[in-house]
């Protein structure tokens, strides 16, 4: 059953991986701006392999150039490729690129991210707290280090993680994080306290939902469980799912 919460953790990472950032590129006529517009629209348009063939060009006439290896990274991970996406990243925090600032939060929560996507949670906890030291306030680094540390078990000290994130930015996605890890600790009403409410907005997705059965079954309240589930499955799905829980 933890096992359960520790993919549908993963899959909130992808989710968050697959969501770039993306600022205004100044125009001028060079290739190398031509191929990082380029890249942006692709990226911007769900395409990104498009993306990295324009920046695979952009960095062949300037290795170094910040903007085109962050879009690289984040092609990378759209496309599932975790471990070519962290050595994009990686390349703009060495001595040899001039990131700012703001790039080099971008790529150090790449790494952060790929590195949850690839496994790596050790590391990926090493990622984001660099991450959160140097940004107290950075909701999103908060978040991924609870990630890192749920993966490795360590759920009270998610928790907090997560508490600190949502004292920044309330985010459904952060509470539903904090429910799934109140669950894998064995806290089942601390999990449905947190998850009732979302599963009972009237936008909810079935994911949310399917969160709350899981804890309600965990509780001993299959009746709930099963009222819950079956907003989305027929009835043999809600059997096998109440089965399987």
């Amino acid at each position: 059953m933890f096992n359960t919460c520790k993919l549908l953790l993963l899959g909130a990472v992808l989710s968050v991986s697959a969501c770039a950032e993306y600022s205004p590129v100044v125009r001028n006529t060079s290739p190398a701006s031509r191929g990082v517009r380029f890249a942006d629209a692709a990226l911007s348009g769900g395409l990104p392999q498009a993306a990295l063939n324009a920046t695979r060009t952009v960095l062949e006439h300037e290795p170094h150039n910040v903007q085109a290896l962050l879009q690289q990274g984040d092609a990378l991970s759209t496309l599932g490729r975790w471990d070519a996406a962290m050595e994009a990243y990686r390349r703009i925090l060495s001595p040899a690129a001039s990131p700012n600032g703001e790039q080099t939060r971008r790529a150090q929560m790449g790494v952060g991210r790929a590195e949850l996507a690839a496994g790596h949670a050790t590391q990926a906890e090493t990622a984001f707290r660099a991450l959160v030291a140097a940004a107290p306030a950075d909701a999103a680094a908060h978040s991924g280090l609870g990630i890192a540390l749920d993966l490795q078990d360590r759920h009270p000290e998610a928790q907090t993680e997560y508490r600190a994130a949502l004292a920044q930015a309330d985010s459904d996605g952060t509470r539903v994080n904090l429910g799934l890890s109140l669950a894998m600790a064995g806290d089942w009403a601390g999990a449905i306290a947190v998850l009732r409410p979302l599963a009972q907005d009237p936008s909810a997705s079935p994911k949310i939902r399917h969160n709350l059965a899981f804890a309600l079954a965990m509780a001993g309240d299959k009746p709930a469980a099963e009222r819950m589930l079956s907003a989305d499955m027929p009835r043999e799905q809600v059997v096998a799912a109440l089965a399987g829980y």
